[in-house]
């Protein structure tokens, strides 16, 4: 061997050791650094003719558990839909408050039914009239405002579905493009492996909006699928998801699937008034259309809160106020006037002459205290006169 050939063969050694030196103190500078994973050196030896002549820098691998990894995305993506849905729900119960806050619809309701009770003992009393009145409409206000808040926050959430698929469909393309970046490489024999860490990175992030599932294809890419099939990442293409937010969501509206009777196919918006869109992969189509089908991620803690469980609270609360209503409306025709009508005035005047018309029937009912109906008379509006 001569003398040329032996530096060589020594300064290959030296090179090699300097890389894994260097892939140590960047382990070292990034044990605390988010999404960075541990980084080592293999040497590979170099050999002419069937000759030794020195080392070189081999694969450079990362200590990553894969199984480790898939399991705490599947975590942390339920952790985020719970997470997603506590913000929200923390929000309306402050809103509606404890039972012992002055402020609670418990409180209104229990001072309500006082006054009620009060108003009984001296009916006659006009404070005793003025405060049950106040007391009543002050019920009113507070339903009205918690229907308004529940709409408020569907709204919230329905806005930031809207955020979220765009913050969905730039990570599946971040994806999609390192992908590409990291074929390149391994076919030219370079180093990827921290071009693997960003894109863990992505996949975390995309993990924590709704849950997935992904696979190496072998060359180097990562193939990503929705947790309900469809395909997110094939290689260096990501395929995107759309949603058509509705400008306004209101009591009424629910969410409406193309398979529905009651969607209207092609138009400005695709769905009846009140109706609210699906979120789709690539083409909007019923085989497309993962609404439903997400199971974690933030994604479905919003869907949840948007049409689930809002959309519950307020049926609770609309069925607090038709008992409220009937309860009321029971107790006030036990009553009667004192003193006795014997007649009505009304107080609107017309001309002499003026002509009635009108449509529509008016019914007088006569009860028992039983409320069982004794008489009823019935006037129709139809005629002219």
């Amino acid at each position: 061997m001569s003398l040329e050939l032996t530096l060589k063969d020594a300064l290959s050694g030296l090179q090699t050791s300097q890389a894994a030196l260097q892939s140590i103190s960047n382990n070292i500078a990034n044990a605390n650094t988010e999404g960075y994973s541990r980084k080592q050196v293999s040497p590979k030896s170099l050999v002419i003719g069937g000759k030794g002549f020195g080392v070189s820098v081999g694969e450079v691998r990362r200590s990553v558990d894969e199984g480790i990894l898939n399991l705490l995305r599947n975590e942390t993506s339920e952790t985020r839909k719970l997470e997603q849905q506590d913000t929200f729900l923390s929000q309306i119960n402050k809103f509606f408050g404890r039972p012992e806050d002055n402020s609670s619809i418990t409180h209104k309701i229990a001072d309500f039914a006082s006054q009620f009770d009060a108003l009984a003992v001296s009916p006659e009393v006009e404070a005793s009239q003025f405060l049950a009145v106040n007391s009543g409409a002050d019920v009113l206000r507070n339903l009205e405002s918690l229907s308004d808040e529940i709409q408020r926050l569907r709204n919230t959430a329905n806005n930031d579905i809207n955020t979220t698929v765009t913050e969905f469909n730039l990570l599946v393309e971040t994806i999609a493009k390192i992908n590409g970046q990291i074929v390149q490489f391994e076919n030219s024999n370079l180093d990827g492996s921290e071009l693997k860490d960003q894109r863990d990175r992505s996949l975390n992030s995309l993990a924590e909006i709704v849950d997935i599932k992904y696979f190496d294809d072998g060359t180097g890419a990562v193939n990503v699928f929705a947790g309900t099939g469809q395909t997110l990442v094939n290689g260096g293409a990501g395929l995107k998801i759309s949603y058509a937010s509705p400008s306004l969501i209101v009591s009424r509206s629910e969410y409406t699937p193309k398979t529905a009777t009651n969607y209207i196919g092609p138009g400005s918006s695709g769905h009846p008034v009140g109706g609210i869109p699906g979120i789709f992969v690539g083409e909007e189509a019923p085989n497309t259309d993962i609404t439903t089908g997400i199971s974690s991620g933030r994604l479905k803690g919003l869907v949840d809160i948007r049409d689930f469980e809002l959309p519950m609270l307020q049926s609770q609360l609309d069925e607090l106020a038709e008992k409220l209503k009937v309860e009321i409306n029971a107790v006030h025709n036990k009553g009667a006037g004192a003193p006795a009508v014997f007649g009505f005035t009304g107080d609107r005047y017309v001309q002499a002459g003026t002509r009635f018309e009108g449509t529509g029937q008016v019914r007088i009912g006569i009860v028992d205290d039983n409320g069982t109906l004794r008489g009823l008379r019935k006037s129709g509006l139809s005629e002219t006169s």
